[in-house]
């Protein structure tokens, strides 16, 4: 029941982002004597559960429902082929891609591509082992015990420097390894994604030993990015309506169990 637990605590976290009041904000104008017939799609090749190829197929949270979402306005969803990160973003800017599958918001970003309102929630958390829970509200209650981490991960800005100054936190290149550390009591706390954790926990086996603090270290929307120079930009306004109908109707909830229950049985 852990899936139903964190699509629960996800239904909450939604609630209190900026799903709605993004509507507004990121509003597209309408591109003249054009007609959105099909979009291109294509994302993140490795990012479980929210952007990932599946059997040279582009799946996850985001791009079904990309997918449920123009069916339902009745545009027809076209994949492209896997290609690096950087050449989608290229790809995306000058037209050759109408909608990128999964993107953290930042203000450079938005000059260049058009948002949709939050789709769903990316987070960090502290896992540790089960017995050995300790208070967390903030990163100031990390300091004196002992972390690992993923070498060369990313967890924002604000973490990374924090812990570089604060912090005792090994990296490690090997999952299983970070697990039976824990397990051991060789450290306190692992540092990993919230979806990331749980799927390397359950491939282990050890989601009756191993669980994670409820407060995340932090939080990121994730979005969809179309194009600006997109034809179906001017259906922007409602695919944000039947996102925020799809958020109010628990279809969001249901699709990112299903993919994680599919990823991580």
């Amino acid at each position: 029941m852990v899936w139903l637990r964190m699509t629960s605590y996800i239904a909450n976290k939604m609630k209190a982002l900026t799903v709605f009041v993004l509507f507004g904000a990121f509003s597209a104008p309408l591109l003249a004597h054009t007609k959105c017939i099909t979009i291109s799609m294509n994302g993140a090749k490795g990012w479980i559960p929210v952007s990932y190829y599946e059997n040279n197929r582009l799946t996850g949270v985001v791009p079904t429902i990309i997918t449920n979402i123009f069916n339902e306005i009745g545009v027809e969803v076209k994949q492209q082929p896997i290609i690096p990160w950087k050449r989608l973003l290229n790809d995306l800017e000058i037209g050759k891609l109408d909608v990128l599958t999964g993107a953290y918001y930042n203000d450079e970003r938005a000059k260049k591509y058009q948002y949709s309102n939050a789709i769903t929630v990316d987070e960090i958390r502290i896992f540790v082992k089960k017995g050995k829970e300790f208070p967390f509200y903030d990163l100031s209650d990390l300091k004196g015990l002992i972390g690992v981490r993923p070498m060369g991960g990313s967890y924002g800005q604000g973490f990374d420097d924090y812990a570089k100054k604060n912090l005792h936190i090994n990296e490690n290149n090997n999952t299983l390894a970070m697990l039976k550390l824990l397990l051991q009591g060789k450290v306190d706390y692992a540092v990993w994604g919230y979806y990331d954790g749980l799927g390397n926990i359950a491939q282990h086996h050890y989601q009756d030993q191993i669980t994670a603090l409820p407060t995340p270290v932090s939080s990121n929307n994730v979005y969809a990015l179309f194009s600006k120079q997109s034809p179906c930009l001017s259906q922007v306004d409602r695919f944000n309506q039947i996102l925020e109908r799809m958020h109010i109707d628990g279809d969001i909830d249901e699709i990112i169990e299903e993919h994680l229950i599919h990823h991580f049985p």
